[in-house]
């Protein structure tokens, strides 16, 4: 009997504002994201989403666990130890789902799968707990010591341009 449940992909990214999709009507011309768009277009796009917190780590906290910041023990942009009881993907792993975590968390402890069957990070920009600086390093030779910083932009930076690396 085929599975009838829908599949979820939660894409969760890190200070973009909403106009910040080619979709958007308010979005500069100039924007092209076709893949964003069309996952968009197809599934389920908030058109008036809106996070708990601004600042990063707080909203991953609250997204995962449904919590505010302030009873989820983040306000701020601090990372601190953490073991909620209860995690959005483990929820969904204990129903059957397979979950899988790829990117950043900035979660202690680092390694912790907090409900995730599967996790390749980038945490850390210069190679520690960072699972794209080793798949640089293996697929594609790349040897930066840091490959956020490979184009001369800091991965926090003010300047916008297309990342050059895969």
């Amino acid at each position: 009997m085929p599975d009838t449940r829908p599949n979820i992909l939660l894409i969760m990214t890190d200070q973009q504002r909403g106009d910040c999709m080619g979709l958007d009507p308010h979005s500069p011309s100039c924007l092209q994201t076709p893949n964003l768009d069309w996952l968009a277009r197809t599934g389920t796009h908030f058109h008036h989403g809106y996070s708990e917190c601004p600042s990063c780590i707080p909203a991953r906290r609250s997204l995962m666990t449904g919590t505010a910041p302030a009873a989820n023990g983040a306000v701020g942009f601090k990372s601190a130890p953490w073991d909620p009881p209860h995690t959005l993907a483990g929820e969904l792993s204990k129903a059957g789902y397979q979950t899988e975590m790829i990117g950043k968390l900035h979660l202690i402890p680092h390694r912790k799968r907090y409900g995730f069957d599967h996790m390749q990070l980038a945490d850390g920009t210069r190679g520690a707990d960072n699972d794209y600086v080793e798949w640089l390093r293996q697929y594609h030779g790349r040897n930066e010591v840091d490959p956020g910083m490979a184009h001369g932009i800091s991965a926090n930076g003010w300047v916008g341009r297309p990342h050059h690396l895969p």
